[in-house]
């Protein structure tokens, strides 16, 4: 085991909050009395702290898609709360397979409320400052993993909890896609510049919603499921094609290795 590895233990009992940071670059370290966010609603508290994280969860691989958008490009769905951020290696389990020098499991992201929270388990840093402990981050973020690889994250759509992670280094996920949308409530598509996947092309926004647990589609116009004439709400089921007169994707759900 390194050092590294040994420093940041991702079986350790228990993170205490720490002071809030309040830098532009970086994120905020949780304090559920200094922050301006309040991180720490819904959490169990006591008189003295809150902590953050009681324990470490088990692994579970986050229910994910991909979605291949003509004209576009692929994107990865994240339908669950906290996925894994890590080397892209046979069954690894990981949430987001990187094809570097990583951790197998490097880093955990937590959704907590509308709030996105970075739990390092390697070296790790959110902008120029090293983190070391659960950190929010903060639209327009770069988070640095390891030696060279680096990821941006925005959350930049005003009406959706739901935030996206590009890579800005020259490593590549697994399986290859622009971005990961790591998805609240719902994913939007669309012309607009602050939808989580943009589609210029496009005459209206086409949204993906989570309801009951099941990934669903809402068009305002009349479309296409599997080539069969839909309107409205619909289920989104494994290897779907979706039609409209403007805009075509296909989705399929993804097997984590």
């Amino acid at each position: 085991m390194s050092l590294s590895d040994t420093k940041y233990s991702d079986t350790k009992p228990g993170i205490q909050l720490d002071k809030v940071m309040n830098q532009s670059e970086t994120g905020s370290h949780i304090n559920n009395k200094d922050s301006k966010h309040d991180t720490s609603r819904g959490l169990e508290s006591n008189d003295r702290e809150t902590t953050y994280f009681s324990s470490r969860v088990s692994m579970s691989v986050a229910e994910s898609f991909q979605i291949w958008i003509d004209g576009v490009g692929g994107y990865r769905l994240l339908l669950a709360d906290q996925v894994m951020i890590g080397q892209a290696v046979p069954h690894s389990g990981v949430d987001v397979p990187i094809l570097a020098d990583l951790s197998r499991r490097h880093a955990w992201i937590r959704r907590v409320g509308s709030d996105y929270v970075l739990d390092p388990l390697s070296p790790t840093s959110i902008g120029k400052q090293v983190a070391t402990q659960p950190t929010v981050l903060r639209d327009n973020n770069t988070i640095g993993l390891g030696r060279n690889v680096g990821l941006r994250f925005r959350k930049q759509h005003p009406l959706s909890s739901s935030a996206v992670l590009t890579m800005i280094s020259r490593q590549r996920m697994e399986p290859a896609c622009d971005a990961v949308v790591l998805m609240g409530e719902s994913c939007i598509l669309g012309p607009n510049t602050r939808n989580h996947i943009v589609c210029p092309k496009w005459q209206e926004d086409v949204v993906l919603f989570k309801k009951n647990g099941i990934l669903q589609v809402k068009v305002k116009q009349n479309y296409l499921i599997q080539g069969r004439p839909v309107t409205g709400i619909q289920e989104i089921k494994e290897s779907t094609s979706v039609q409209g007169e403007d805009f075509s994707f296909f989705l399929e759900r993804v097997e984590t290795s």
